[in-house]
C-alpha cells in the first residue's frame, strides 16, 4: 500500500471484545485538495495553508461508511483480513482522488454571517472579561496557575 499505512487490528479486538453497546463502526477517509499540489502529495495542509491556500486547491473529500456490528468478523483472524480489505478499499480511494481531475464534488454554500458572528462575539467576549473585571481575572489566573500542578499529578498518577 503506498497511500496507507499497514492496517493493524489488534485495537479493534480489544474494542470488539470489551464493548458491548457498540452497534457500528465508521469507517473515514479524509483527502485535502491541497494533496494534489507538486511536490504536496500525501501531504495533509496545515490550518492556515487549508484556509489561505489557493482557492483551487481548497477541496475537502470525505468518505464515511457506517458498517453495522453484526457484518464485522469477531475471530480474530478473520477481523485482521477484514480489516486489510477495508484499507485496501481506502487504498483505491485514495488513488481515484490523485487521478481525477481537481474539480468536482458539490461546493457547499457559504455560512452566513448572522450563524458565525453570535459565537464570535462570544468567544471574543471570554477573552476581553478577564482584562476588565477582577473576579474574572483572578479566576482565569488560578487556573492557568493550576495546570502545571494538574499535569504534574496526571503523571504522578500514570494517567498521561
Amino acid at each position: 500500500m503506498q497511500n496507507v499505512l499497514c492496517p493493524r487490528s489488534g485495537g479493534l479486538q480489544l474494542a470488539l471484545d470489551n464493548l458491548s453497546t457498540l452497534d457500528a463502526i465508521y469507517d473515514v477517509t479524509v483527502m485535502y485538495g491541497q494533496m494534489r499540489m507538486p511536490e504536496r502529495r500525501g501531504m495533509a495542509p496545515g490550518m492556515f495553508d487549508f484556509c489561505c491556500g489557493p482557492q483551487t486547491f481548497k477541496h475537502l473529500h470525505i468518505h464515511l461508511n457506517r458498517i453495522p456490528i453484526e457484518q464485522v468478523p469477531k475471530e480474530k483472524l478473520a477481523l485482521r483480513n477484514w480489516t486489510i480489505d477495508r484499507f485496501v478499499e481506502k487504498e483505491r480511494i485514495i488513488d481515484e482522488f490523485y487521478s481525477d481531475s481537481p474539480e468536482g464534488g458539490t461546493p457547499l454554500p457559504c455560512v452566513p454571517i448572522s450563524q458565525t458572528l453570535p459565537s464570535t462575539l462570544f468567544f471574543s467576549a471570554a477573552l476581553v472579561a478577564p482584562f476588565f473585571s477582577r473576579t474574572i481575572g483572578r479566576i482565569y489566573l488560578l487556573t492557568i496557575a493550576s495546570s502545571p500542578l494538574l499535569i504534574a499529578w496526571l503523571h504522578i498518577r500514570k494517567c498521561v
